[in-house]
């Protein structure tokens, strides 16, 4: 077990990740990420993970006081997840871990990942590809909903290496409860490679995410772009839908 401290966040670990460890206490892992995390979770707010992994986010939104709901399809992630949690006893009674994916109908799917298990890059795009690949448990954004505590201010986080083109309008389900915040990664490079570089393809599938969150504010994290749509086109990025 480890003491972390994670852009002044203090938790412990029990997995077996030091060198992404060691990376975030440097300030190296997504700083703005997490700036923007510790502004939007506190006390009193709720805090959907989709993408967990072994827990970095949900731990510090935790530790700044948000109660957290995260999905981890990956089975490997998943363990250590839980062992991180259950590491910190006190933050553990405020995240709900539910090992599927969201999918559009909340079907379960074949995951691939070109290392192993628990390595993060697992995605739905790489099913029969990659040296590793498991079936996991879907659960759709209704079901999610469903698992929400309600009433209070809610941001949203997915990281989920290509499976949020997958998603595309269904996101429209999430975005009607009106969250104050939504923070997607887009992995183009991935869609194109799954997609045999379709890029039409991956345009409709960008811009059904773009539609789903109308009427709020997108731009791209921690850094400033005219068209944070053009740019997600072609740059791995955080784009961040923020109510107006």
């Amino acid at each position: 077990m480890r003491q972390v401290n994670v852009a002044g966040q203090r938790f412990a670990v029990a997995d077996d990740k030091p060198s992404f460890w060691d990376k975030a206490e440097a300030g190296l892992w997504e700083p703005a990420l997490l700036a923007e995390l510790a502004r939007l979770t506190g006390p009193g707010t709720v805090f959907l993970d989709i993408g967990g992994w072994v827990g970095p986010t949900s731990l510090f939104a935790a530790s700044c006081g948000a109660d957290v709901v995260a999905l981890e399809p990956d089975p490997a992630a998943a363990r250590q997840f839980r062992a991180n949690c259950a590491a910190n006893p006190d933050l553990a009674t405020h995240i709900s871990v539910i090992e599927a994916a969201l999918t559009a109908d909340g079907a379960g799917g074949a995951f691939g990942s070109p290392r192993k298990q628990g390595d993060s890059m697992g995605s739905l795009l790489l099913a029969g590809q990659g040296t590793t690949q498991w079936q996991a448990d879907g659960i759709s954004p209704e079901a999610l909903i469903a698992r929400l505590p309600t009433g209070r201010p809610l941001t949203i986080k997915i990281d989920i290496e290509g499976g949020e083109y997958l998603l595309g309008s269904a996101l429209g389900t999430l975005a009607a409860l009106q969250p104050q915040a939504v923070l997607i990664g887009f992995h183009p490079a991935l869609m194109l490679s799954a997609n045999m570089n379709n890029v039409g393809q991956l345009e409709k599938a960008t811009n059904d995410i773009f539609a789903a969150f109308e009427g709020m504010k997108a731009s791209v994290l921690g850094a400033s772009c005219a068209n944070p749509l053009t740019e997600a086109l072609h740059t791995p990025i955080t784009v961040q839908f923020s109510q107006s």
